[in-house]
């Protein structure tokens, strides 16, 4: 079996039993772990020691090899994802953690809720309970308006060994009277398939009984402001050939530390900022490339920029080394600054 994330899930798992038992859990595609995650490693974390949890994943990290690059705030209340690589063979791990006390996020999902009476799995994994779990399915596939028969199977067994009455506040909660009648009546068939139409009534239910999350929101917009997650890198000229070889490249090593990567071919500020600002690296050819502010950090503040030093500007594998190096460099040199970094 591929281990590949074993080596920090396994002890991080432990870790997080010993200090936060009740109050976290893993959502879902737990069925490989601890070995590996096929992709990011969803979680609920109900406790509001966030300082304690990455202090957890720092020491864990530091312990056996691997080391934290990127933390983005995803979501209020305080939902946010960590990209760890390993020290040795660069493999990458990312972890999520839905942290919603208030139920105020995009799923109105209080984290209590997930986190309550989870069952064990693989003995050291707390996973939601059925009736949890069927209805945190449910109600995220309506949020993301994906079609429900996706899940049918995911669904039918959960809900076969759910309590309905736990099931039905849920729903209550979530959507108000109404919409309970709506989800009673589908939910009642078996195949959960909900029509356009209701999905969209359900939706607009929900958003009459969902708190207000504009002063999270705020913090958080505000946060990713002053804190980047995202950057701007600028190459050289380049032919369109090369142009497209050191973007392919490029993309294929940086993998989890951005969600996102794109070209600015047209040097708009308003790309750059978003950028900044969000998950992105963003990909910029001036005319002329200034050595001293190849790749930027920040919008504004201190260590604005970092230069890079490159011996052989027409070797585009070269050229893409050097710039992922000084990537990861400036990432960590990001999280000293923030007090995310492993004491060395």
């Amino acid at each position: 079996m591929n281990s590949e994330h074993e080596s920090f899930l396994r002890p991080f798992f432990r870790s997080m039993n010993a200090s936060f038992s009740g109050q976290w859990c893993v959502l879902h595609s737990y069925e490989t772990l601890p070995h590996f995650s096929e992709s990011d490693v969803d979680m609920a974390f109900s406790s509001n020691k966030v300082d304690r949890l990455e202090q957890i994943i720092i020491d864990v990290a530091n312990k056996y090899g691997w080391s934290l690059y990127q933390k983005l705030w995803y979501d209020v209340q305080a939902c946010f994802y960590y990209v760890l690589k390993n020290d040795t063979d660069g493999t990458e791990l990312a972890i999520d953690f839905l942290i919603d006390n208030n139920g105020i996020g995009k799923y109105g999902f209080k984290t209590s809720l997930l986190t309550d009476n989870c069952t064990i799995y693989n003995e050291i994994i707390p996973i939601p309970n059925s009736s949890v779990a069927f209805s945190y399915k449910f109600i995220k596939r309506i949020v993301k308006k994906r079609e429900l028969k996706d899940d049918i199977a995911y669904l039918l067994e959960h809900y076969q060994k759910a309590d309905f009455s736990v099931v039905k506040a849920i729903m209550l909660e979530q959507f108000g009277t109404e919409g309970l009648k709506i989800v009673e009546k589908e939910i009642s068939k078996n195949n959960f398939g909900l029509r356009e139409q209701e999905m969209h009534k359900l939706l607009l239910l929900r958003k009459k009984h969902i708190t207000k999350r504009s002063y999270w929101e705020s913090l958080r917009v505000l946060n990713r402001v002053f804190k980047p997650c995202g950057m701007v890198i600028n190459v050289p000229q380049l032919s369109n050939k090369q142009f497209t070889e050191f973007i392919e490249l490029l993309y294929q090593k940086v993998g989890l530390l951005f969600r996102f990567v794109i070209q600015n071919s047209e040097n708009k500020i308003s790309i750059d900022f978003k950028g900044l600002v969000g998950s992105t690296l963003v990909i910029k050819m001036p005319k002329f490339l200034n050595k001293k502010k190849a790749i930027q950090q920040n919008w504004f503040g201190y260590q604005r920029y970092q230069s890079i030093d490159v011996k052989d500007w027409d070797n585009i594998e070269h050229l893409v080394n050097v710039y992922y190096e000084n990537i990861l460099f400036v990432l960590k040199e990001r999280n000293k600054y923030r007090r995310l970094i492993s004491n060395e």
